[in-house]
């Protein structure tokens, strides 16, 4: 018979437990009768998963430096020469980072669409971005040094005003392209 009283303490100490939980939540006993209770003082919010998203491979390769400084041909005021090396050096950029987005490509069509729930998303799920995150952030460092590079050689060929307008047309596309970088470091491969 003693294990009724050990029985009827643990209980007592579990509800009294949850109860001053609750309160401490604002959901004290008197706070959980009727609609009005629990829609005012409510649960606390559940956590939000959200998977990100990414940029398509096109809109990436559609807004390089290269291409960004020759729409800005008549601010930066480039001579015919100039145009047409930043066309070469577009031309060359078109080609790198087409190279570099074949494979992000790829791994981002097999990736289902970002969701945004208080469950966590599935096992298959989170295996396809761990298994294609990796493969896209290979690439965005790709493009990344691809871009630096092209940057460079532009910038050589510009001086005085032209060049510090390309230099802040650079750091806003920089800018950019880390940004999209950013949410692919969220998935790391497991190094063995």
């Amino acid at each position: 018979m003693r294990a009724i009283p050990s029985l009827f303490a643990a209980v007592t100490i579990v509800v009294c437990a949850s109860a001053s939980t609750l309160a401490a939540q604002g959901m004290g006993m008197g706070g959980m009768g009727g609609m009005g209770g629990m829609g005012q003082r409510g649960l606390p919010p559940q956590p939000e998963f959200r998977l990100p998203s990414f940029p398509r491979a096109n809109e990436i390769a559609a807004t390089d430096v290269a291409k960004r400084l020759l729409g800005e041909r008549g601010k930066l005021q480039l001579t015919e020469a100039q145009a047409a090396a930043i066309g070469a050096i577009a031309d060359t950029l078109l080609t790198a980072n087409g190279d570099a987005l074949v494979g992000y490509d790829e791994a981002q069509r097999r990736l289902k669409p970002p969701t945004t729930s208080s469950t966590p998303p599935d096992a298959e799920t989170m295996r396809s971005y761990r298994t294609a995150m990796p493969v896209m952030l290979e690439a965005m460092d790709r493009v990344v040094a691809n871009e630096e590079r092209a940057a460079a050689a532009a910038l050589a060929l510009l001086e005085g005003s032209a060049r510090d307008r390309a230099q802040g047309i650079w750091a806003k596309r920089r800018g950019q392209l880390l940004d999209w970088r950013k949410p692919l470091e969220v998935v790391r491969p497991t190094k063995r």
